[in-house]
């Protein structure tokens, strides 16, 4: 279980690269389509409403035709990734008749504030005994008053690990239930098996640098418009931001996740505000510069924790001075995340025996 139905890179890369590395180790399995209110609420385009007067209703209808292109784009990915039939709260007591075992993450099914309470994703309906596991699960902050619930749900699993170690000293600390930290999913196929597995072009048309901008901050664009310059290459820019669209030679809309990391694999430069475009980078040895998001900033310095890492952490556009990085540094980092991933599903599997 995670966020199956989320129009979000990094939550569609993350099921398909567990589930295929769960395949590739014999276990079948296919991601459950439940469906969570507040989650398939969050991911529906904008209502109008006269509540939200003119100017709020223009802008609900800019933002939904922005967008309109790339949500067609992750619905045949989606179908690449083996899943069950949609359930709801109602009806997910009915999957314990189908599986043997079940694994709830990665991304921020811990959280509360975010899916309105629904503590499906802690597995509270799985009966018999099966197996309860999660897997690099995020929980977002954690909630005082949803003390009671973390302590009886997380208290359950049999194999229990976050994605963020800040996130299992909390837990540990608050309420004395222990918890691994081990990585994202997307970590547990090489770069090569990115390409491999996605069809990737191994040559682009033109040089450009590529900007991933959830956030679209002043130094992320400014950055990427000196490389561009200074590299003598074009910029494309895949944003959900209206206004980043005039300060690009290129403005994707409708890239699925297959050209996003197509995207990535073949640019000179990567510039991006997003754990998952840091992680993407790292995967597929590009040169890169990373700007902290607002949110959640911790996930990436958590990644590039090496001093050599560091400095491609920036907070001035000038810091993105075209150094190039020693790749040697990604390979090392990505091949000891993903021999804890690794690690971690020889015990899926022992559990699962």
């Amino acid at each position: 279980m995670t966020f199956f139905s989320a129009n979000n890179y990094g939550a569609v890369l993350q099921a398909y690269a567990l589930q295929k590395k769960l395949t590739s180790e014999n276990i079948e399995c296919e991601c459950i389509d439940y469906k969570c209110d507040a989650i398939e609420k969050m991911h529906q385009p904008r209502k109008l409403d006269i509540k939200y007067g003119l100017i709020g209703n223009l802008k609900n209808i800019i933002r939904n035709t922005l967008n309109r292109p790339r949500l067609k784009a992750f619905a045949p990915f989606r179908e690449r990734i083996p899943h069950s039939k949609p359930y709801t709260k109602a009806t997910i007591a009915q999957a314990n008749k189908v599986y043997d075992a079940f694994i709830t993450g990665s991304d921020q099914v811990f959280n509360l504030e975010l899916t309105g309470g629904d503590t499906a994703y802690f597995l509270d309906f799985v009966t018999g005994g099966k197996p309860k596991i999660s897997y690099a699960a995020s929980m977002g902050k954690y909630l005082e008053e949803y003390k009671d619930v973390y302590k009886e749900q997380l208290g359950s699993f049999d194999l229990l690990s976050f994605r963020e170690k800040a996130v299992a000293d909390k837990i540990k600390s608050e309420i004395d239930i222990d918890g691994r930290t081990i990585p994202d999913p997307v970590f547990l196929l090489t770069g090569e098996e990115w390409k491999k597995s996605l069809n990737i072009s191994k040559k682009a048309d033109e040089k450009y640098i590529f900007v991933y901008a959830l956030f679209g901050s002043d130094t992320l664009l400014k950055a990427a418009q000196r490389l561009a310059h200074e590299k003598n290459c074009k910029l494309y820019i895949v944003t959900k931001i209206g206004r980043l669209s005039a300060n690009a030679d290129k403005i994707i809309r409708d890239a699925s996740p297959e050209k996003y990391v197509e995207l990535i694999a073949n640019a000179e430069y990567v510039l991006c505000d997003s754990f998952h475009g840091t992680a993407f980078s790292l995967i597929l040895k590009k040169q890169f510069y990373s700007v902290l998001p607002p949110k959640a900033p911790e996930r990436i310095t958590d990644l590039l924790s090496s001093d050599e890492l560091k400095a491609r952490i920036i907070d001035d556009p000038n810091a993105a001075d075209g150094r190039e990085l020693d790749t040697s540094f990604s390979f090392q980092a990505t091949e000891s995340l993903r021999s804890i991933g690794e690690s971690y599903i020889s015990l899926i599997k022992e559990k699962m025996s």
